[in-house]
């Protein structure tokens, strides 16, 4: 059972494809080729307070926060992650990663064990032990 405290609108023409919560702030990825963002947004008044563009030529993923103030994204088929300043947007590294279809989706972090969890529509999940995208083990 649960509560529902409130609804905030959301842009119909965005896809969510990650969501992480932290502090009051909302980051979203969404996807669609050439429409790809990242957002913050302050889950208080449903503001956006930085959006930023990927590249047109990458599908944007799944993203999850890092609690050393980082913000993980990965893309469908470009193999291609990005870890960002989460307060401002900025890309701090870019990075190449496989899995078991070279697709990402969706990703988590686990802050007790240090490690991401990535699937790609696969039966595994990729695990990874920092955020370069190396890939620990499969579960």
């Amino acid at each position: 059972q649960y509560l529902v405290h409130g609804e905030i609108k959301h842009d119909v023409e965005s896809f969510t494809q990650g969501l992480s919560y932290h502090r009051g702030i909302l980051y979203e990825t969404t996807g669609i080729r050439g429409q790809s963002k990242v957002l913050r947004i302050r889950l208080r008044d449903n503001s956006v307070l930085t959006s930023k563009k990927i590249p047109d030529s990458m599908f944007g993923e799944g993203s999850a926060y890092h609690g050393d103030n980082k913000l993980i994204q990965i893309t469908w088929t470009s193999r291609t992650g990005f870890i960002y300043n989460a307060r401002t947007l900025e890309t701090i590294k870019e990075f190449k990663y496989k899995t078991t279809t070279n697709q990402g989706w969706g990703i988590t972090y686990d802050p007790f064990n240090e490690e991401f969890f990535v699937s790609d529509g696969s039966q595994y999940l990729h695990v990874w032990d920092n955020i370069i995208g190396d890939e620990s083990r499969e579960k």
